[in-house]
């Protein structure tokens, strides 16, 4: 609901060209940040896959554990959702001529969408056993590098 500021119900071209530039400069610095996680994920995923061995990054279940959960955290983290809703909810409020189309717009609503995929704050418990879950996944895709695979008689 409209709080009945003037403020908000007129908003100066200033006030919008803020709260836009807010909004981008949260979308920016998350998508800066998942990208760099989900990196350092890829990484140890196709490293640990693929059994390589990188003297300068060690390839192993414990630390593909620790990229996913990483990536995860992010995602799942309960002042990320409040932000990218905040920002929505701004740019809602500023101005009655928003379109869908707007990417901005678009995008926020694709971050919170995400984000709530990955929340389990109303789930007592919920996180440990994702973070169990992801541990034992990393450990038998591991296990499965060391399997003697092929035909046999």
């Amino acid at each position: 609901s409209h709080s009945n500021t003037p403020q908000q119900q007129h908003p100066t071209a200033m006030n919008i060209v803020n709260i836009y530039a807010a909004a981008q400069a949260f979308v920016n610095g998350f998508n800066n940040d998942y990208a760099a996680k989900h990196e350092r994920f890829e990484e140890q995923f196709w490293g640990t896959k693929m059994n390589l061995q990188n003297g300068d990054v060690p390839y192993n279940s414990e630390a593909l554990s620790k990229t996913k959960a990483d990536m995860e955290a992010l995602l799942a983290d309960d002042d990320t959702l409040r932000e990218a809703r905040g920002h929505l909810k701004a740019i809602e409020n500023a101005s009655d001529e928003i379109k869908e189309e707007d990417d901005l717009v678009k995008t926020l609503k694709i971050i919170i969408k995400t984000c709530l995929c990955y929340n389990m704050s109303d789930s007592p418990g919920a996180r440990e056993v994702r973070e169990e879950t992801t541990a034992l996944e990393s450990v038998l895709g591991e296990k499965r590098n060391f399997m003697k695979l092929g035909y046999t008689k």
